[in-house]
């Protein structure tokens, strides 16, 4: 990221280094030498094919339209009143991105509806013009991807830095408050007023270690004594035109240059631009509606997500789980179009840490074939949206992971999120499982000894050194690091003695060492690594960096993603029980059988440890059961016929499969093969028939055969929001449900009702309808806790209670209340705007079917009465999930919890 104001001449006044002024001036001429060439091959590819230049790709108008709801046409889950699919004349000028958002360019008006993470790429790979104008409404984050919907920074600081113009943001004022409050921790950092820098140093260190951000950054560069987030953006609001029978807004409008309006109609969910002389005058106007902008950016297309990985890369090459490494999820920049911004697993005896996950990371982590229960810790080392994106999508996919990081980065962390997903700060503080590190006081994570430092960067940025049988890795984070550059500060009086030796004495003698580089003032110039003598090189990777502009021949590598490099430590002859019960631990079913070492010494008699070659069966259809398998490394697949079709789906690392026929006496139902070498604990029939004595674990398997043989796992994975729960998810979901069948004209549920259960639908039709009058001026008062010795979420009621372990003050949170007083010279307090609630923008009323996920969720989680009605229009059935059983559910994985808040009805 470039620094404030003229990045040269702020470098040059600086501190004087002429090389990196003239890095900065050849990284800006990149820029535009870029922007300029694709530009170029775009024109005259279209030229060739007698097309507008916006029609230059297939993509333009390559719409899947299979998955396009139309008026009057039932699609299996949901009925909408209109056609969400782009209109035929907005087809010819509108481009749909491949991350989701909608570009468009009338005149001289550049713009863009729907703004996803690295949204600024798409347009710089396809030689689209960046936009200017960006249009925002609604809800800023998706719940169901876990990703931010106003993605605005990188943006920004393009049109700033690169084209000295601002950013202008069409929105809503309350919207507007919500992105200057996100741009105040992203661009100018935390204020004096949210510091208190003892709480982030072990005790007994003096002051004279601790960072002093804001003299830090300015004297780095001096425009940013003026920064203000008015300096990056500009904005432009919508106008009320019309108002509906109960006074609140459905028609709002913003007018912006060469006389083109953008107009949103709530009832439609849809946008009108109107441009007059611009559009052909049989035109009137382009429409594009709200859900095609949410579906295309909540999309699981592989083109989004692995794009960046080889493609022809064996899903077998992923090695077996490092005892001590690193893999590589991203090695570039917010600005490399064609690399994936810098983010690894750090492992430590097999089990990994995620660092500054990048947005695309879980889907990087798939490919690689490796499992997300073994992974359950992120280290958080700031809060620009290149290290943060990818981090509260991971919050969101499993079971309850631990957040690393100092109680800064933390508390910057939960204000930039609040202003985000609209969730107050006190509901995220409760939410999230954090462990607050401190400087000077080593962490321990999987028996690796972690110690973190401040970084020299424009906000609070931590580096590391991990350590782990006798060797080390280091990570430096976005920082400055210059010696002499350092001297400097310390003679100028803008940083103490400690702070000082802190950053002058980076461990250069660590085993492995992954460094940034990137353009100063606020990165560490090319230059300075260069210097490095080469035994320093030789162990050490640059990243945070485009490969192309790593200079041949000066000794420094790069990684790709995907790579996973290691240290090789001495054999432990006890890693592989170890290994075991660790895996086993992270089960449901085992977890109360690992508690104690008697327990664990147990379980270990009665496992044994098999192998399989790449496309070997382990189990077959029709065989009898006589073990039960547990993946202990690698990655098996399954497939099943139900229904005359084959069904599969992949286990990996923690996943168990053979219960079924233990407990039924059935024969196997599906075939198993390895994809690469598979390792796995079996028990066998005799050994787990006597382990679950005594227990409900085999009334429960025998329940979750049942409810499988009625396709709940090809249920759950028909419905978009629940297909995305990973394996355990879905297992634990299962044993919640239970089928329910229901006559035509039959009243499911009424308004005022007590919401006593939710509901998946299998068969038959439904029609949903929320009275939105109660939901709009309803406020959901909702007690949570993480019960830190389990991990649990607990979804509390009535007076609010916490775990034994947890030590904090308790609190009664209202999760739709206005976030509080955002930080800095720009902060304000936000009002609530009705033009801004996000009913208006979420769908409250259609007829539903197969897949459809339905009920108040707001009142099932807070024992409110239900504000909508369901009726049975065709006989049918449905899983239906108990109340108390789905705060369970969401309680083991609180992504639930927050994919369905606020929501009556996904599909």
């Amino acid at each position: 990221r470039a620094s404030a104001g003229d990045t040269a001449q702020a470098a040059d006044s600086t501190y004087g280094e002429k090389a990196d002024a003239n890095e900065m001036e050849e990284e800006e001429k990149s820029f535009r030498a870029d922007e300029r060439n694709v530009a170029s091959n775009t024109k005259r590819d279209a030229a060739s094919r007698g097309l507008p230049e916006c029609q230059s790709r297939e993509s333009l108008t390559e719409i899947d339209r299979e998955e396009r709801p139309h008026k009057s046409e039932l699609t299996g889950r949901v009925l909408l009143p209109e056609c969400v699919e782009l209109n035929e004349v907005a087809q010819r000028y509108v481009r749909i991105l491949p991350k989701g958002g909608h570009w468009t360019k009338l005149g001289s008006v550049t713009m863009q509806f729907g703004v996803p993470p690295e949204t600024i790429k798409d347009s710089m790979q396809l030689g689209l013009e960046v936009p200017r104008y960006y249009v925002v409404l609604g809800d800023l984050f998706s719940r169901v991807k876990g990703l931010n919907f106003a993605e605005l920074e990188f943006p920004a600081y393009f049109n700033y830095f690169i084209r000295k113009q601002r950013t202008i943001v069409v929105t809503t004022k309350t919207i507007e408050h919500r992105i200057r409050a996100l741009f105040c921790e992203t661009l100018l950092g935390p204020s004096e007023d949210d510091l208190d820098l003892a709480l982030d140093f072990a005790d007994g260190m003096s002051s004279d270690n601790f960072p002093n951000f804001k003299e830090e950054g300015e004297w780095l560069d001096p425009a940013r004594k003026t920064l203000s987030v008015d300096s990056l953006l500009e904005f432009r609001s919508f106008e009320t035109i019309e108002k509906d029978a109960l006074g609140h807004p459905c028609l709002l409008r913003a007018h912006l240059e060469d006389n083109i309006s953008v107009s949103y109609f709530r009832d439609q969910r849809a946008y009108k631009i109107k441009a007059p002389g611009v559009l052909p005058s049989e035109v009137p106007e382009l429409t594009i509606y709200m859900e095609d902008i949410i579906r295309n950016i909540e999309a699981d297309e592989g083109s989004k997500s692995t794009a960046l990985l080889q493609p022809d890369r064996p899903l077998t090459e992923m090695p077996d789980l490092p005892v001590f490494g690193v893999t590589m999820l991203g090695t570039s920049h917010g600005f490399d179009a064609n690399g994936q911004t810098t983010g690894f697993v750090l492992w430590a005896n097999h089990r990994g840490t995620m660092v500054d996950p990048p947005p695309n990371s879980i889907e990087c982590l798939n490919r690689l074939h490796i499992s997300s229960r073994v992974i359950d810790s992120i280290i958080l080392t700031h809060c620009h949206s290149d290290h943060d994106a990818g981090a509260f999508r991971r919050l969101l996919l499993d079971q309850h992971i631990t957040i690393y990081t100092t109680r800064t980065i933390f508390e910057s962390f939960v204000r930039k999120y609040s202003a985000i997903t609209g969730f107050s700060q006190e509901f995220l503080r409760q939410l999230l499982l954090v462990r607050r590190v401190r400087i000077g006081e080593p962490a321990w994570i999987h028996g690796a000894k972690i110690e973190f430092r401040y970084s020299l960067h424009t906000i609070p940025c931590i580096g590391f050194t991990a350590t782990l049988g006798g060797k080390t890795i280091s990570y430096s984070a976005d920082t400055h690091n210059s010696k002499e550059l350092f001297q400097r500060m310390f003679s100028d009086g803008v940083i103490g003695k400690g702070r000082l030796d802190s950053l002058t004495n980076f461990p250069w003698e660590s085993d492995m060492v992954l460094h940034e580089a990137g353009v100063p003032p606020i990165h560490t110039p090319m230059t300075e690594l260069i210097k490095l003598p080469p035994e320093i090189k030789e162990k050490m990777y640059v990243v945070h960096v485009a490969q192309k502009d790593v200079p041949t021949g000066c000794g420094l590598r790069t990684l790709n993603q995907g790579d996973t490099q290691v240290l090789d430590l001495p054999k432990n002859d006890m890693t592989t029980a170890i290994e075991a019960i660790d895996v086993l631990s992270t089960i449901d079913l085992f977890a109360p059988a690992c508690e104690t070492f008697r327990d664990a010494v147990a379980v270990l008699y009665l496992i044994e440890n098999e192998e399989f070659e790449p496309g070997e069966c382990i189990v077959r259809a029709g065989d009898p059961g006589d073990k039960f398998y547990i993946i202990l490394k690698g990655t098996a697949k399954v497939s099943w016929e139900a229904n005359g079709e084959v069904s599969s789906k992949l286990f990996r690392v923690g996943d168990y499969f053979g219960e079924s026929s233990l407990v039924t006496g059935e024969p196997r139902n599906a075939d198993v093969h390895a994809l690469g070498r598979v390792r796995a604990a079996t028990i066998s029939r005799q050994h787990f028939e006597n382990f679950i004595m005594g227990t409900d674990i085999k009334v429960n398997l025998q329940a979750l055969a049942q409810i499988r043989a009625k396709d709940s796992w090809q249920l759950i994975s028909m419905n978009s929001v629940t297909a995305k729960l990973t394996s355990t998810a879905k297992t634990t979901m299962e044993f919640a449900m239970e089928e329910r069948t229901f006559v035509k004209g039959e009243k499911v549920w009424e308004v005022g009702n007590q919401p006593d259960f939710v509901m998946l639908v299998k068969s038959g039709r439904f029609h949903l309808k929320a009275d939105l009058d109660v939901v709009r001026h309803r406020r959901i008062n909702l007690s949570i806790s993480v019960n830190h010795d389990t991990g649990m979420l607990e979804i509390l009621n009535s007076a609010f209670r916490r775990s034994a372990s947890s030590v904090q003050t308790t609190h009664h949170i209202m999760l739709d209340a206005p976030f509080p007083t955002s930080c800095g010279s720009d902060s304000v307090c936000v009002e609530d705007d009705t033009t801004d609630h996000f009913i208006d923008f979420r769908l409250t009323e259609g007829e539903v079917s197969t897949g459809a996920l339905i009920g108040d969720f707001d009142a099932v989680f807070s024992d409110q009465p239900v504000a909508s009605s369901v009726t049975c229009l065709e006989e049918g059935s449905a899983m239906v999930i108990p109340q108390h059983r789905w705060k369970q559910f969401c309680g083991k994985f609180p992504g639930g919890l927050l994919f369905f808040m606020g929501k009556h009805i996904t599909v």
